[in-house]
């Protein structure tokens, strides 16, 4: 019993000496002023400017077949006179997924060139027969 009775009596001498060696007063350490900020990164360099893709209109107010954009898409106003490969008969645009024109409309509106009038006989490589 002497050794509980000994370890009774150490346990509050013992917290005691714990407390006392914890609530030394300990320095403060010095603040470290904060970094400098960083330097504000460059500003990006303008875009190159984009390639001539501009249409321009015929006087009937449709697509110019001679236009930077046509010529790249090898867009004609009349679907048979159409030398390029690709082009079967019948294929036109009026019966393009892209023609956003009307059934039996002379013309109607294109996405591919800027929302500009093409004829409905019309063609380019870009046609997608309608679904």
């Amino acid at each position: 019993m002497q050794t509980r009775r000994t370890f009774i009596g150490l346990v509050p001498l013992a917290s005691v000496a714990l407390l006392a060696a914890c609530s030394k007063k300990v320095e403060p350490v010095p603040e470290v002023p904060p970094p400098s900020p960083l330097p504000a990164p460059p500003a990006p360099a303008p875009a190159p400017a984009a390639a001539a893709t501009t249409t321009t209109t015929t006087a009937e107010g449709l697509v110019d077949p001679t236009s930077p954009k046509a010529v790249e898409l090898s867009f004609v106003l009349d679907d048979e006179t159409s030398k390029n490969p690709k082009h079967v008969a019948g294929a036109e645009c009026s019966n393009c997924a892209l023609y956003g024109g009307k059934p039996g409309d002379a013309s109607g509106p294109c996405p591919l060139f800027a929302g500009q009038r093409v004829p409905a006989g019309g063609w380019c490589t870009a046609y997608t027969k309608k679904a």
